[in-house]
């Protein structure tokens, strides 16, 4: 035993069901691999918690399963709520805590300091709406994932974290009033 008791999985180890990335960097993002990551799981069962933790919104919108059919936007979501459901489920069957970390707020501009900097160097103005995400459109953009969250949470499949309830301050999530705490 290495003293692990709980495992981070990001992008490159696809925590949904049928879900593949395409391109070459995502090359083995596949079936195989992703029954490979479970079997080692299995094997080591030190490691009780498995937080998952994407860009969820974006993908819950067009994504190709793993026989390469195609999920148009807007018909996709009811698909990767599924293949996380499995997934979900595959991990409690192996005794799992499954935690989902759900997304913080998206700001347009993801390089706040460049940006800032890039306007100084300018002589342009800074547009605050580039570095500020309001309550309500942080709803609206992560709609169809909060809600399979919520879903998710309340069949007992996962543990769900949002971030976003400590970010905004009456509101609005500020990039620029300080350091984002992650992005």
């Amino acid at each position: 035993s290495n003293g692990l008791t709980g495992m981070y999985l990001h992008t490159y180890v696809m925590p949904i069901w049928n879900y593949r990335l395409l391109g070459p960097a995502y090359q083995y993002v596949d079936k195989d691999k992703t029954e490979t990551l479970l079997a080692w799981l299995d094997t080591h069962r030190e490691i009780r918690t498995v937080v998952l933790s994407l860009w969820w919104a974006d993908h819950f919108k067009a994504f190709y399963d793993w026989n390469l059919r195609f999920h148009p936007n807007g018909e996709s979501a009811p698909f990767v709520e599924e293949g996380l459901r499995v997934f979900c489920s595959k991990l409690k069957e192996l005794g799992k805590r499954v935690v989902i970390l759900a997304d913080n707020p998206n700001i347009q501009c993801n390089a706040t300091a460049g940006y800032v900097y890039g306007c100084l160097v300018r002589g342009t103005p800074v547009d605050m709406a580039q570095l500020s995400c309001t309550r309500q459109e942080y709803e609206e953009t992560n709609a169809a994932v909060l809600a399979a969250f919520a879903r998710i949470q309340a069949d007992g499949l996962a543990d769900v974290l949002y971030p976003s309830d400590c970010l905004f301050q009456n509101g609005v999530f500020n990039a620029y009033d300080g350091e984002c705490l992650y992005m």
